[in-house]
């Protein structure tokens, strides 16, 4: 009997859990349902979690304080990966990797060919990532290479091929070289660059909208932008101040993008200037508030030309123009479908 009770208690038990749960995600798929179109994609944190001053690494300041508004004193979604073996997954996008590349360098037409005819980890529905999904696996705390150890890379200074063509001519495409997470565009027949394939649904292409009081909001990642910017160059330093005591459309969280997210709002299929129209162009080359990592080099910053869309460092004296941007710190959250799908692997 006490055997009988204990398997009716269990079954009785189980029974309404069950239920509760049916009903549970009855209600989840009416949230994911109701969900808004623009939480489609949570953008990683760069990886950067030390700061600087204008030579080197300082303790990170407190608001109010020289050199505050930093990629470090904003931590967003840190990014996170499982190693499922000859694959990796990342946890923030969803798109599985190769979790070593083969170190053959390849011409682009190569490198897709690659792609397309690899059979690996149970898969065979590999593509050459667009610049965006290669940037995203880009580690800024990290250099030579700039990328999480949880991937083997056979080079830590070599150019690795995207699948976007450069806007200006289709005998290009864009490509990053790993050494530090510069995006760079080469000619396609060029033999020298690497290829590491990617999986998974295409990461959605940004969709602006002007909210008409100086702001537009990307409603693929939750960011609001600044439509138009400064008015004039200024230093690295000057750029963290001038964000942080923005008041563009009555807000007052604004700070300086940091590299991914000033990354992102490139418009690959554009040129001079490659951003979306929903902006306003002041300048061409404009500062993010992550320093150039590689050793010895904390005096420059990563700094975007949106004249053709490249990244890469320079000194922090430099002059350059700030386009501030607030949001992407638990503002918005992806659909409870993709939560639940993050949290069980």
């Amino acid at each position: 009997m006490a055997v009988k009770f204990s398997l009716f208690r269990y079954s009785a038990v189980r029974s309404r859990f069950l239920r509760g749960a049916a009903i549970c995600l009855g209600f989840l798929s009416l949230l994911v349902l109701d969900a808004p179109a623009w939480a489609e994609y949570r953008l990683p944190d760069t990886g950067q979690t030390k700061c600087y001053d204008n030579n080197e690494e300082i303790p990170c300041p407190s608001p109010g304080q020289a050199f505050y508004g930093q990629d470090a004193n904003y931590a967003g979604k840190q990014p996170a990966y499982q190693n499922n073996g000859s694959t990796i997954t990342d946890l923030i996008t969803g798109l599985i990797w190769q979790q070593a590349d083969d170190g053959v360098a390849r011409t682009f037409d190569e490198a897709a060919t690659y792609c397309q005819d690899l059979d690996q980890g149970g898969y065979d529905d590999w593509r050459l990532p667009f610049l965006k999904e290669l940037l995203s696996i880009v580690d800024a705390g990290r250099s030579s290479p700039a990328i999480n150890p949880v991937f083997t890379s056979s080079s830590s200074t070599d150019i690795y091929w995207s699948g976007t063509e450069y806007a200006s001519s289709s005998s290009y495409a864009w490509g990053v070289n790993f050494y530090a997470g510069a995006s760079v565009y080469n000619a396609k027949t060029l033999g020298g660059s690497k290829v590491r394939c990617v999986r998974g649904e295409f990461l959605p292409g940004s969709a602006y909208v002007d909210n008409g009081d100086g702001t537009v909001t990307d409603k693929s990642t939750g960011l609001v932008w600044e439509k138009g910017g400064s008015a004039s160059g200024m230093s690295w330093e000057t750029a963290l101040t001038w964000c942080e005591n923005a008041t563009t459309g009555d807000y007052a969280d604004w700070r300086l993008p940091n590299k991914r997210e000033l990354e992102i709002l490139v418009d690959v299929s554009r040129n001079y200037p490659a951003i979306d129209p929903a902006f306003t162009e002041s300048g061409g080359l404009y500062w993010s508030g992550t320093t150039y990592n590689p050793a010895g080099f904390q005096y420059s910053a990563w700094r975007v030309n949106f004249s053709d869309g490249k990244s890469r460092e320079y000194g922090k004296s430099s002059s350059f123009y700030s386009r501030c941007v607030r949001g992407g710190f638990g503002s918005f959250a992806p659909s409870i479908f993709n939560v639940l799908l993050l949290d069980v692997q």
